[in-house]
């Protein structure tokens, strides 16, 4: 698990929310507390399943251009103890990101992004505790709870959804004797899940994503038979999935990859390692038909999140864990070194504070566009066509504990 530092406000110190993850033992879903009030307050998986896709209904995206919900979580309440307090935001046709005056509760959300169906009805959240929340927006906008704690035969640490929009992937990331791999979970049109169990056995698995329309990348323990020495795997996606290839990235077996990002061109994979025991570096491999090649290592100070432009040319690195701020990758190195360090970004709206969780709009006149957690903000940044990064707003919320910003998503 990637390292986290909880803002104490005022004070401007933090302090570390990461509990060890513990295999979960039960497939029954758990619904509790769910709450939905109205109190106004001053992140492409191109291929279809590897399995049959559920029978259910059809999650079409919405227009290219129209207004989007974002959804953030509020990990914490006045006293610092925990709570499932999530809070729902207005994106504009414009990228103006505005407070709706909506919440509602599950249990609380764990530091990893939260995921929507195509359509944007349904959103998938990770929990503190392994589990997952699931809410559903209707056509007018109303949110409700769906599962505020559903527990399935995993802990789940992240989540990828299925382009179907039938079916999500949850990375376990404990060993495989205790319940290590990528799990599959089942969407109803009402949003229930169903879990429908281990698709591969792994072994301490971090990250998660889809290269094309046939191939996956993983990064994490060996599994499908590869070696011991290896931790990222490039995936054939069919029924089952099988290993194409295996490779050591950083060179070493002591990185825990806190994100992972594929340039658009599907040749090259970006992976950041934020964990304790190296840390402090992202590791960029290139993705061939039949194999996974190291290229490089970039010093980067705690790298939380990686996200490679959808218009290429540049990725972008949040810096969190007393080391706050975005740091700018060029591609413009030789292809043996593809990435240079371009320094911080040029910050118009204040220097970041403790960004750790971001999510980016793949599609449409907002194309690029990154929304970023912060202490008790949202960041908004735009990837430009010319291979830049602009700091374009910030929604700040009031001090205060229970405005700290965990995590987030926004509609597809």
């Amino acid at each position: 698990m990637r390292k986290l530092l909880l803002a104490v406000l005022l004070a401007g110190c933090g302090s570390s929310d990461d509990p060890t993850p513990a295999a979960a033992d039960s497939a029954v879903a758990e619904d509790t507390g769910a709450v939905v009030s109205d109190t106004s307050p001053t992140v492409d998986a191109p291929v279809d399943a590897p399995s049959d896709a559920p029978a259910g209904c059809t999650r079409t995206p919405g227009p290219d251009a129209a207004p989007r919900k974002v959804v953030v979580s509020h990990p914490f309440d006045a006293a610092g103890k925990k709570t499932g307090a999530m809070e729902v935001l207005d994106l504009s046709v414009d990228g103006t990101l505005t407070a709706s005056g909506k919440t509602f509760a599950l249990t609380k959300a764990a530091f990893e992004p939260i995921v929507f169906t195509p359509d944007g009805e349904i959103g998938l959240v990770a929990e503190d505790d392994g589990t997952l929340g699931v809410f559903r927006f209707d056509a007018s906008g109303a949110v409700s709870v769906v599962h505020a704690a559903f527990k399935g035969k995993f802990y789940a640490n992240k989540l990828v959804m299925d382009p179907s929009g039938q079916r999500a992937y949850v990375v376990d990331p404990n060993t495989e004797e205790n319940g290590g791999g990528l799990h599959v979970v089942d969407i109803a049109c009402d949003g229930t899940l169903t879990d429908k169990g281990k698709l591969v056995p792994a072994k301490t698995w971090s990250v998660f994503q889809f290269v094309g329309d046939t191939r996956a990348i993983v990064a994490g323990g060996p599994a499908l038979g590869s070696p011991a020495t290896v931790d990222a795997h490039l995936l054939s996606w069919k029924s089952p999935p099988s290993l194409v290839a295996s490779t050591a990235p950083f060179g070493d077996r002591d990185a825990i990859p806190s994100w992972m990002d594929v340039t658009p061109d599907k040749k090259l994979a970006l992976i950041a390692d934020n964990g304790i025991l190296a840390g402090s570096r992202v590791a960029v491999v290139e993705i061939t038909d039949t194999a996974l090649i190291p290229r490089q290592i970039l010093p980067i100070d705690n790298p939380a999140v990686v996200i490679a432009s959808p218009h290429d040319g540049v990725a972008l690195v949040l810096n969190s864990d007393g080391k706050d701020g975005f740091t700018l990758l060029k591609r413009t190195g030789p292809p043996t070194a593809p990435f240079v360090n371009a320094g911080k970004l040029a910050y118009v709206h204040g220097k970041p504070e403790l960004p750790s969780v971001a999510a980016m709009i793949a599609r449409g006149p907002l194309k690029g566009r990154v929304l970023v957690a912060e202490n008790v903000a949202v960041r908004s940044l735009q990837f430009t066509t010319d291979g830049g990064v602009t700091d374009l707003a910030k929604l700040r919320f009031p001090m205060g504990l229970q405005n700290i910003v965990g995590t987030i998503g926004v509609q597809p």
